[in-house]
Order: structure tokens, then sequence, then C-alpha cells
């Protein structure tokens, strides 16, 4: 079967996405993907580009599930070193700087603060293994340097002088990590995948040399059946469940990490922070992203339903007593926490005693025409792809070699919308659409540039534009308000309240392109209250 052309936006979303459903029925692919986060994704793309014929199924949205649960970092990984995972980290670096040049703008540098407290031996512990960081990232990566109180209390006014003696600087990456995988998702259409969301595969079984596939349309309510010679398995957390006539995935260990948000308003920083925490000693994270403070992440076990992580009371006291222990007395409270969810890290189960020793490198099991994916992490995403795209060009007779070296996921862009045209978006409103869309941002901000509802002047969170939402229900397949108001804008990870509010007037604008009726429309807004749940503190759910 050949690539199937773009359906772009020449016809309405349902209708392109119909017709996506009508080239898959009763075809035959050379790989099916199961999986829509970012691996799935990634790994749709190189195949694609190797001129094997692609579909994709998620079950619920792309990157639902682990992708948009992450520390938005494209890093190394300064703890991996401590527990000798060297490969990691040396991978892990060559990745960033491949990301930093493949997607200018989504994918930036950022410096990171390491206050030491404990005098000259913890100094000469973080001075070496930041020199080891160095040593391992590839040539032209920035240095590490070292820092005094007063430019630590500079970059972060709120730290508390007397909790630092010196410091380091070094330089890492950060990204909107839904923002990342939907320019991986457009590349990838756009190389020929069929990609479907709300798409449960339901069964595989063996045809005769190839996969016979049954899957359900959850949005049209549609069965589909259709045939492949190779199924990539890349489901995350639930690549251990069996599927319908489908088992021997990889043993999955789930870990929750949970991230608080917290205003700038009372945590101004102009770098990102890395803090040792009372209890244990591991490092949090406490970043500036999105008009936000993001701070995590935990890692513990977890043995309750995947699909609905919450933050505990635990959690959270862990998260805030790691921050209380860097500023003054009464900083920290409760009620600067604006936003919190938690997510599941699908690391493959080893010896490790607890889930932060297990290894990120990720796992590839092969079968038949089988093949599972386990493990990995955001960073590492292309690699991990093209080490299953080479799997499959050995097995399909395929172009071998790297693909997606010399593809960029997003176009450049040289000046602000708002600089000419007459488009309103204030430098900051561009800063954000450049962070999640890369030169794309200009195509975005011409569907319609009007604000939805009113801004609050209290409300760090920036404007929501029609044109966001239009977008991503015209070009990013986004089918319902949770796909919208959680992944594609971000607005229910970064004040759940206010995407509440905003709830109605953006599914009535969705309304008009997708063709919902009144009690459509009602039922989605009922399905955000319920699904906003995850995104607070345990008083909010009660």
């Amino acid at each position: 079967m050949a690539p199937t052309k773009d359906p772009g936006t020449s016809a309405s979303p349902p209708l392109a996405r119909s017709r996506i459903l009508q080239d898959v029925d009763g075809a035959i692919f050379d790989a099916v993907v199961i999986g829509g986060g970012i691996t799935g994704l990634g790994i749709a793309l190189d195949a694609s580009l190797r001129g094997l014929s692609v579909a994709l199924f998620e079950r619920e949205d792309y990157a639902a599930g682990t992708t948009s649960r992450s520390s938005k970092l494209i890093h190394g990984g300064l703890r991996y070193l401590a527990q000798g995972q060297f490969a990691v980290t040396r991978e892990s670096l060559v990745e960033r700087q491949h990301l930093l040049r493949l997607a200018p703008g989504l994918v930036r540098e950022i410096p990171f603060v390491i206050p030491v407290r404990r005098g000259p031996t913890e100094a000469a512990r973080y001075a070496l293994g930041l020199a080891i960081y160095r040593a391992l990232a590839p040539a032209g990566s920035r240095s590490f340097a070292h820092i005094d109180r007063s430019q630590i209390r500079d970059l972060a006014p709120w730290m508390d002088p007397r909790a630092i003696d010196t410091g380091f600087v070094y330089w890492d990456a950060q990204t909107d990590d839904v923002a990342l995988a939907m320019a991986v998702y457009r590349r990838a259409r756009e190389a020929g995948a069929l990609l479907v969301n709300h798409c449960a595969v339901t069964r595989v079984t063996d045809a005769g040399g190839l996969c016979e596939i049954n899957a359900h349309d959850r949005e049209g309510g549609s069965d589909l059946r259709f045939r492949a010679r190779c199924v990539v398995v890349a489901s995350g957390a639930w690549g251990d469940r069996d599927i319908g006539g489908l088992k021997g995935g990889l043993p999955i260990q789930p870990a929750k990490g949970v991230h608080l948000l917290l205003s700038t308003d009372r945590f101004p920083m102009r770098a990102a922070m890395y803090l040792p925490t009372v209890s244990d000693d591991r490092m949090i994270f406490v970043v500036p992203w999105l008009d936000r403070i993001l701070v995590g992440t935990t890692d513990t076990l977890y043995e309750g339903d995947i699909a609905t992580p919450e933050v505990e009371e635990e959690d959270l006291a862990y998260l805030l007593e790691g921050l209380r222990r860097h500023t003054a007395p009464g900083q920290v409270r409760r009620e600067d926490v604006v936003a919190a969810h938690a997510g599941i890290r699908p690391l493959v189960a080893g010896e490790a005693g607890s889930t932060s020793k297990l290894s990120r490198a990720e796992r590839v099991k092969t079968d038949d025409r089988i093949i599972h994916i386990g493990g990995g992490k955001l960073t590492t995403y292309r690699r991990i792809a093209e080490r299953v795209g080479s799997i499959l060009a050995d097995r399909l007779g395929a172009r071998t070699g790297p693909v997606t070296l010399d593809v960029p996921l997003v176009r450049p862009t040289n000046a602000p919308p708002c600089a000419r045209d007459g488009i309103p978006c204030a430098g900051a409103d561009f800063d954000r659409l450049l962070l999640r869309y890369g030169g794309e941002c200009d195509e975005i901000l011409r569907l319609m540039p009007g604000e939805i509802g009113c801004q609050s002047e209290a409300s760090a969170v920036p404007p929501l534009f029609e044109a966001e939402v239009r977008h991503a229900v015209q070009r990013e397949q986004a089918m319902t308000l949770i796909d919208v108001l959680d992944r594609r804008t971000r607005l229910l990870a970064l004040d759940h309240r206010r995407a509440l509010a905003l709830a109605r007037p953006v599914a009535s604008l969705m309304a008009s392109d997708l063709a919902w009726t009144e009690g459509r429309e009602a039922s989605e807004v009922n399905a955000l209250v319920r699904h906003a749940r995850a995104f607070g503190l345990p008083e909010w759910r009660a």
C-alpha cells in the first residue's frame, strides 16, 4: 500500500478523519503501531521515511499518557550518573543536541543552577559530576561554571542565602512535551503515515504470514479490520496489558511522577534550579515553564489505575518540603500551588530496589511479527524510533541507516507576527506560541486572531486564542474538549480553574468544526469537569 496523501484542511475535520478510516479498513500495511505517545509517533515517522506503509492507532489521544506528564526537559539526566547509567546519559546528551537543531524554538537551552550547602566536599562532588556530564556530551555543548551566592540570588531571589555556600550553573534544554509530540505527528502525517486517535486496537491474530488486526473507532463507533506485516506495540504504561490475541509484552513497573505548578509572582527566576530534597537527598527540578514554575518530580511505586493517577497528600508534602529547604521561612505556602498533576513512567521491571534506580534505557522485545518497546524517556524518543525502524527495515527490506537526523520538526521563524500584518499578539504571547509551534505560529494566528473569554488581570496565564483551538481541530486531530484544553493548549495543566471557566466557549467553537449537537457539547463539558479532578490538590477534589 502506498503512503496516503495528507488530507490537510481541504475537508472538514470529521470528513478528513473519515477518509483516513476508509483508507485503513481492509488495507495491508507494512507496519502498524499501537500507541500514540512520543515513542509511537516517532516510530511512525521513522518507518514512513524508510518508505514503509504505516498506520498508527491511539486508544485515547496523542500524548495523553506519560508524554504529557513529563518534567518538560530534554536532558542527559545528572542523577543517572550516580547510578552508573553512563550509556543512558551519553545517548541522552547526544539526542539533546539533535533536538536543539531539529526543533529550534520548540526545544531551547536553559541554564540550571545547583546550590551547594555543605561546603568544599559537596562542591567537589558536584564539580566532578558536572565534569563527567560535560565530557559525555558531544562537541560544542556548553560547559558548566562556578558561581557565588550573590549570583544565585540574582537568578532566583526567593532562595534563602543562609542555605547557600556557593553553586554551579550548567546548561540543559526544555520543551513543551505535547507540542514536541504534535510536531512529530505532523511530520509523520506529511511522510505518509495514517494516524488515528480515539481508535482502539481490540484484537491481533495470525493470518497466514500476516497479522490480522481489529480496531474500534471510539468516536464514530465503526469497527475496522486490516492486516500488517509487522506490529509495533508502543503503548507505554499499558505495554504489559494483553490485547485480544496478542500476549507476551514487556514487564512494566509503573512509577508515579508528580509535578506542582506555582505562580511566577512569588517565585521569580531567570534560571532553572536543581535542588536536593530533605528526606532522601534526591534532586527535584524547579523550572520556569509557560509563565508558571514547574516543581517536580516524585518517583514512587504505583499500583493504582494507570489511567487516572492523582496527586496525593504525601506527594504534595514531599515536594513542598523539598522546596522549603532552600527558601526563607514562610516563603512556600500550600496556597502557592495553582495546579498539579501526576503521570506514570512505564519503566521496565528489574531487580532494583526502588523505581528511582530502575534504568531509563528502553527495552525492545521481538517476536515473529511483533515488536514490543518499553522504557525510554522523552529525550531519547528519536533514537528509540530509529532502533525500531532499523529492525523493521531489516525484516521488510526497506531503507536502512538513520533517516530522521536531517528532518526538521518545526520551521524556523525570524520575526514575531505581531511585528507585521497587524496581528494582535504581544511579545510574551508570541514567545509562548513559538515554544509550541516554531515557525508555524504565523499560520496559527492567521486562522483567527481573537481571544477566547476575558483574561483576568490576576492571571499569569496568557490568553487563549481562537486560532489555537481551530488549529488543534483542523490540523492536529483534536476530537474532544479534553484534547484541546488539556494537551493542545495546556490550559488545564497551567490553570485548571480557568480551563473550567472557558470550557463552554471552547466547546462551542469546536462544535462548529466537528458538527457537535448541543447534547455532545454538554457531555464534553461534563467530561472535562471529571477529568480536571486529576489537576489539583487533594482538597480540590472534595
